[in-house]
């Protein structure tokens, strides 16, 4: 049986405003060999892609959970899932809290 590819990426900017333009990075491997040929991003806001590499822009703040999921030319699939922590400057997450605003 061939193990199904392992999904993984990164992406540019680690904590991005409101609005601005976040580059992501497909580091997904194959160990089946076959490589992966389709990729889906679901970027949390109601939007996706079918780039390799997309970027996006998440309009308001909030915390946004991205998900890639990799299909291999055999039709094997993978999935991860990482979270976008978008903040207008000037604002701090307080832990089990709603923003607060830093002086």
């Amino acid at each position: 049986m061939t193990p199904d590819p392992l999904p993984a990426f990164g992406f540019g900017i680690t904590s991005p405003r409101p609005g601005e333009l976040v580059q992501f990075f497909d580091f997904s491997y194959d160990p089946g060999g076959q490589g992966v040929k389709a990729w889906r991003w679901n970027f949390g806001d109601g939007t996706e892609t079918a780039a390799a590499h997309p970027m996006h822009r998440f309009s308001m703040d909030g915390d946004y959970t991205v998900t890639l999921t990799v299909t291999t030319a055999d039709g094997r699939t993978g999935s991860t899932a990482q979270v976008v922590a978008v903040r207008t400057i000037g604002q701090m997450r307080r832990p089990g809290g709603p923003p607060a605003i830093s002086s």
